[in-house]
């Protein structure tokens, strides 16, 4: 008997999630090639699953993820109709402003869920509320906001520094939905560090990006604002997996890294005022 794509867990599990990101696309572009592509991606993932099981569809799933949200931002970019060039670097400043928050709830909650002591469990809905924020959502304010970023200051820092930023924004929340898939399909042991890579990559581009920024200067005011704001998280991570597979506690860089979380937060949120703050004149089109 031939499985249908909702009779193998797996492929339903994906099948809804690619759903969701359908919703992200322009409603226009959604209502032709939505149901088109989501029946071809179900069809697709039965006939990866049976073929290759898990593996080939954590693989079809990471040539995927990086394709579609490719495609996605460039739906957008393409599209008048979508938002003009100030509204989206307005909207890019407030989801930096909102990315921020949520980040540093997220790194509380998992700094607090480490090394405080609870007994009774009463800070469970915390801790469980912080990692939703931190995996869920910030790497998709921090995308928006970073092609805020990009809109408005891109050209200025020129073709590395324009495309570096895009970059960050379309492979760091993919590296993320490629762990939250790899977690839930228990594909691998080592699957749930994409759940935080996805964060650590997007704000390394936002480091190399504040690198040149220091250099070009397209800021109106703090040009260092954007290598504090993306510097510390990316040190902090392999610090973490480093001490975590040693077995030492107390190591020194990841203390370090731990206590300027908050330093990169205030800039983050920082840059999103600034960023809002200065937009140009209105103009027809994003890109």
């Amino acid at each position: 008997m031939i499985e249908k794509p909702m009779d193998i867990p797996l492929v339903s599990l994906s099948v809804r999630v690619y759903r969701l990101l359908l919703v992200a696309y322009p409603a226009k572009f959604k209502q032709e090639y939505g149901p088109h592509m989501l029946q071809v991606f179900g069809d697709y993932c039965t006939h990866v699953f049976r073929q290759n099981g898990v593996q080939g569809m954590f693989r079809l799933w990471a040539v995927t993820i990086f394709d579609l949200f490719q495609s996605l931002i460039e739906e957008h970019l393409q599209k008048e109709t979508f938002m003009t060039k100030s509204k989206f670097i307005r909207l890019g400043g407030w989801s930096l402003m909102l990315g921020a928050t949520t980040f540093f709830l997220f790194i509380l909650a998992a700094h607090m869920e480490s090394n405080f002591y609870d007994p009774f469990r009463r800070l469970q809905v915390f801790y469980a509320a912080g990692n939703v924020l931190g995996i869920w959502f910030t790497p998709i304010l921090l995308g928006v906001g970073i092609l805020g970023l990009r809109a408005r200051y891109g050209k200025q820092t020129g073709n590395f520094g324009h495309n570096i930023l895009l970059t960050g924004a379309i492979v760091g929340p993919a590296i993320t939905l490629l762990g939250i898939i790899g977690s839930e399909a228990h594909v691998a042991e080592w699957a749930w560090i994409l759940l935080f890579a996805g964060n650590a990559t997007l704000l390394a581009c936002l480091t190399i990006w504040g690198i040149m920024t220091l250099q070009t200067k397209p800021l109106p005011r703090w040009n260092g604002l954007p290598l504090i704001a993306g510097f510390w998280f990316p040190v902090l991570l392999p610090s973490a997996l480093i001490a975590e597979a040693s077995r030492v506690s107390g190591d020194l860089t990841l203390n370090i890294a731990t206590g300027t979380i908050p330093i990169q937060c205030i800039a983050l949120f920082m840059l999103g005022y600034m960023l809002q703050a200065d937009v140009p004149e209105e103009t027809p089109a994003i890109a």
